[in-house]
């Protein structure tokens, strides 16, 4: 999709707002749920947007700004993203209870596993059938038809922060406070590789094309590292920490989300950035 949903503002509510990643024009603008800290997340087909707050979901069509329907949220949540299919959303609580919901029905609920550490985040993999839940040290992949889980494992003392699975789904890579990416086999959870480490905490995560190559973020830097070259290379800085990067379906750009509610667009072949959405300073 050529579009991307983002707050105004980031430490305080603001409006959500629908824009290109090509111009930066502002779609569609939405009003916040409430006062508390809200999540957003798109749509694969970049028709619908969902927000969150403590106490509800709400799903929104992303052209018109209008509501189509609300779910019962169940806690503060730290984790709010659409199946690759668009058609199921995950959530995730600060005390690690994991839900899959109908994306368009407020009757359809299923739980997952619970991820007795911590949970930091979630994620699926590109067809949607599997999903990762992580938190201090470990992770747990989980059937999203089924709820059941497939396997945990510990890789790390300390807290993960990141995990994506590999386009062809056969790889995990999770990534977070020591600064290494742990690359685990996604059937059996074995670990297959450990790269880094990274100068710092790693809060962003995605695959390159290539054996175990990444792109990933550390405080204000965007960062390149596989296992060939361990040592990460800086691609790209920015003024505000990083915390969201997303690649474009053909792997030519890069979107960074930053501290200050900047989102930022940049060009990977060339390390120069194409544009500057939001209006922060």
């Amino acid at each position: 999709s050529a579009r991307i949903c983002y707050a105004t503002s980031y430490a305080l509510p603001g409006d959500f707002q629908l824009a290109e990643t090509a111009t930066g024009k502002v779609l569609a603008s939405i009003a916040p749920l409430s006062s508390d800290l809200n999540l957003q997340a798109l749509h694969p087909s970049g028709r619908f947007a969902a927000i969150a707050d403590n106490r509800v979901i709400a799903i929104y069509d992303a052209e018109r700004g209008a509501r189509l329907t609300t779910l019962a949220g169940s806690g503060q949540l730290s984790q709010l993203t659409f199946t690759p299919s668009g058609k199921q959303l995950i959530t995730v609580t600060q005390k690690g209870l994991v839900k899959v919901w109908d994306a368009f029905l407020t009757t359809s609920e299923n739980l997952a596993p619970r991820f007795d550490p911590d949970t930091t985040a979630g994620a699926f993999s590109h067809s949607g059938r599997s999903a990762v839940t992580i938190g201090w040290g470990g992770a747990l992949v989980w059937d999203t038809e089924g709820g059941i889980e497939k396997w945990r494992r510990f890789v790390s003392r300390k807290t993960l922060y990141v995990a994506a699975f590999s386009p062809d789904e056969s790889r995990l890579a999770v990534a977070g406070e020591d600064g290494f990416i742990h690359v685990l086999n996604a059937s059996t959870g074995a670990v297959t590789a450990r790269i880094g480490p990274a100068d710092g905490r790693i809060d962003a995560l995605a695959w390159l094309p290539g054996e175990n190559r990444f792109l990933l973020t550390t405080a204000k830097s965007l960062l390149e590292m596989s296992a060939s070259t361990p040592r990460p290379r800086t691609r790209l800085q920015t003024e505000a920490p990083i915390r969201q990067l997303a690649l474009t379906p053909d792997n030519r750009c890069a979107i960074l989300g930053c501290d200050d509610g900047a989102l930022f667009l940049c060009n990977l072949a060339t390390d120069n950035w194409l544009a500057r959405i939001g209006t922060h300073p």
